[in-house]
């Protein structure tokens, strides 16, 4: 499954490079996932080169689990706390703004959930987004 990650950098434009390197430092991840760095959406937007991960899953409760545990590990080891991670796939996101249990649950049940299904004969895709997750505590 292909599943996009999007980190808020807040200023600090080494965050999603960081968290790459992470991600491909990881190997019991790098069993389960290729990682690339996404390129920028728009020069005029406010993405800016690498703020977007690509990664490439192999499909499972276990591999999902593990990209966001190492995400979370990520999160706990900066300096300074980063921005919401968005995890993207299919239409659906989850930002993710704490690193509690209860989310990490749920952000890994709704990866690997059944993508939202299109209507046969609708024009366009189904952009739908689910709502933040976070258990602020």
């Amino acid at each position: 499954m292909e599943l996009q990650i999007t980190v808020d950098t807040h200023g600090d434009d080494t965050a999603a490079h960081d968290l790459y390197y992470w991600l491909r430092q990881d190997r019991e991840l790098r069993r389960h996932a290729q990682v690339e760095l996404a390129l920028p959406a728009s020069t005029s937007g406010r993405m800016n080169v690498g703020e977007t991960i690509n990664m490439f899953v192999s499909n499972g409760l276990a591999a999902v689990s593990l990209l966001v545990n190492v995400v979370v590990a990520w999160r706990a080891a900066r300096p300074s706390p980063p921005g919401p991670v968005v995890f993207g796939r299919d239409g659906m996101t989850v930002t993710v703004h704490d690193t509690s249990e209860g989310t990490l649950r749920r952000v890994a049940a709704l990866l690997t959930s059944a993508p939202p299904e299109v209507a046969p004969g609708a024009i366009g895709t189904s952009q739908t987004s689910a709502p933040s997750v976070s258990d602020d505590q």
